[in-house]
C-alpha cells in the first residue's frame, strides 16, 4: 500500500474528502519525523513507537569499487511494533 493508498482508502472508509487526510497525515508525519528528530519518542499505544538510535562510525566498502570508506557517525529513525501488531501480522 502506497501514501496514496492509505490516503484513498481513509478518505473512504471515513467520508472525509482526500485533501483533508492528505493534509492531515503530512502534519502527522511531520510532526512524528520532528519529534524524533529532537531525540523524544513517539508512542503511539496499540501500534508501535517511533524513537532514533545513534550508529557509530564505522568503516564500510563502496559497493561500486571495493574501497573501504569511513561512514560518519549518524542517528537512524527505528520503530518497535506493539504487541497488538505483531499479533495482527501473525494472524493475516
Amino acid at each position: 500500500m502506497t501514501k496514496s493508498d492509505l490516503i484513498q482508502t481513509i478518505s473512504a472508509e471515513t467520508g472525509i474528502s482526500m485533501t483533508a487526510v492528505r493534509r492531515t497525515l503530512n502534519e502527522a508525519m511531520d510532526i512524528i519525523a520532528g519529534s524524533i528528530s529532537h531525540g523524544e519518542t513517539v508512542i503511539l499505544p496499540g501500534f508501535g513507537t517511533f524513537g532514533r538510535k545513534h550508529r557509530d562510525s564505522r568503516i564500510g566498502r563502496n559497493p561500486r569499487t571495493g574501497e573501504m570508506i569511513e561512514l560518519p557517525a549518524c542517528n537512524v529513525p527505528v520503530f518497535k511494533a506493539s504487541n497488538w501488531l505483531k499479533k495482527t501480522v501473525n494472524t493475516g
